[in-house]
């Protein structure tokens, strides 16, 4: 996920071409928002030379691997974003911190499946409907780092 730089103090890093910092304001990449409609994902992506392709594993989900980007809909609504990070854990740590400083202590939980590896998933709640949950998996001793930002108001307006 993009985050706005807010203070000069905050752990930064180049993913992708952009540089995810923590604040109160957060930035999707490239003019997407939350609560978009698939049609204007579309025109965003088509000006941006993104290739959106339909996950095999949602059918309401598409990536855009140029990007590390899976982007979720819901009622038809972008709702979850979905950013692959480089780095591994000081990454992972650096990033919680931040977001620790901003929004408090996160739910925090570890887990261990023996095909999918271990992970540890910490989730902030917002107090603007936004859940914001950092990842770290460790498989076959490769480790994968993620953000998901899901606004919960979008699935909620059924």
């Amino acid at each position: 996920m993009r985050f706005s730089k807010a203070i000069s103090c905050c752990t930064c890093f180049i993913v992708g071409g952009f540089s995810p910092a923590f604040s109160e304001t957060i930035d999707l990449p490239s003019g997407l928002r939350f609560g978009a409609t698939f049609s204007d994902v579309q025109v965003i992506a088509q000006s941006q030379g993104w290739e959106l392709v339909q996950t095999t594993f949602n059918s309401n989900a598409w990536s855009v691997d140029t990007m590390g980007l899976t982007l979720y809909f819901c009622n038809h609504n972008l709702a979850t974003v979905d950013d692959y990070l480089a780095g591994g854990f000081k990454e992972f740590i650096d990033t919680v911190w931040a977001l620790t400083k901003e929004y408090g202590s996160p739910e925090t939980n570890v887990t261990h499946m023996p095909l999918l590896g271990r992970a540890i998933s910490s989730t902030f709640k917002t107090d603007r409907s936004l859940d914001i949950t950092v990842q770290i998996v460790e498989r076959e001793s490769e480790m994968k780092l993620w953000t998901r930002t899901t606004d919960t108001s979008i699935c909620d307006a059924e």
